[in-house]
């Protein structure tokens, strides 16, 4: 099913257990230790990445680019290891996500 992180980024189970995303689509490994959701903020802030695969035994988080295609999905030698697919922050989502508050508008100062 749907997930979501505290700041609301979507991500969803893709693949069975110890299954990674394609090798070549791979962007960045980054160390995250045990949290699934700095993961998940990684690749979304990443504008290429549209999938992750986790390795919580060892704290690495990879980041893929592309598709996921299960066909193409291969059992990791590093287990266990888990794949989502990070949808973004979902627009339809009834909370209130904090607005940018509208940049102040400079009175107007006439040159002298």
């Amino acid at each position: 099913g749907l997930h979501r992180t505290s700041d609301g980024v979507a991500y969803q189970r893709v693949g069975g257990d110890n299954e990674a995303c394609p090798s070549p689509d791979r962007i960045d490994q980054v160390k995250v230790g045990s949290d699934l959701e700095a993961c998940v903020r990684i690749c979304h802030q990443n504008v290429q990445c549209h999938f992750i695969t986790v390795f919580p035994g060892v704290g690495y988080c990879r980041l893929h680019k592309g598709q996921c295609p299960r066909s193409h999905m291969w059992v990791t030698g590093t287990k266990p290891s888990y794949s989502y697919q990070v949808l973004g922050v979902v627009k339809s989502d009834p909370s209130p996500s904090p607005s940018p508050s509208p940049s102040p508008v400079l009175p107007h100062v006439s040159a002298p």
